[in-house]
């Protein structure tokens, strides 16, 4: 009988827990997370640069694009002296290495190289464009209708064996 009510008791505390956790969790773990608004840390340089974007592109430009064509143009952040930097991976001088979510068509793709860009192999060619594309250029293709959003291209590695090296079995 004692080993019943201990057993019960474990259970209510455990039970108890995970309720409080369900309720509190978001409340104390997201004090974790970075803030989206102006009041953390950083991120108000972030919310500054965004705002002067017109409202198309605000809403298909990835936050990190936008602060470098923000600091390309020397408007604030980076008129003064900060240590907010863009984080965009693959850069060429002026060009970098986006992933465009959008309707791909011939158009699309013709525009990009009339742009300066390259249109490079895409890890889902029918719903995204990777290309090496000037950044001043970017803004453009928000604008189109067809164009979803824009950010830094993610980079995926894949290996592929073709033939076990001699000697190495595969499988079981």
């Amino acid at each position: 009988m004692k080993a019943m009510r201990a057993l019960n008791h474990r259970q209510c505390i455990g039970l108890f827990v995970s309720g409080w956790l369900l309720v509190q969790a978001p409340a104390a773990f997201s004090a974790d997370l970075p803030k989206a608004d102006a009041t953390a840390p950083g991120n108000a340089e972030v919310v500054q640069a965004k705002a002067s974007l017109s409202p198309a592109a605000l809403k298909k430009l990835d936050a990190q694009i936008v602060l470098a064509l923000k600091k390309s143009r020397g408007e604030p952040p980076f008129d003064k002296p900060t240590s907010l930097q863009p984080d965009i991976p693959i850069q060429d001088g002026a060009n970098v290495l986006v992933d465009l979510d959008a309707t791909v068509s011939d158009d699309l793709q013709t525009q990009i190289r009339l742009l300066g860009g390259k249109v490079a192999n895409s890890p889902d060619p029918a719903h995204i464009i990777r290309a090496m594309v000037p950044l001043s250029h970017l803004e453009t293709l928000a604008g189109r209708a067809d164009v979803r959003s824009i950010s830094p291209a993610i980079l995926t590695i894949k290996t592929v064996i073709k033939a076990a090296p001699a000697g190495v079995k595969l499988g079981p």
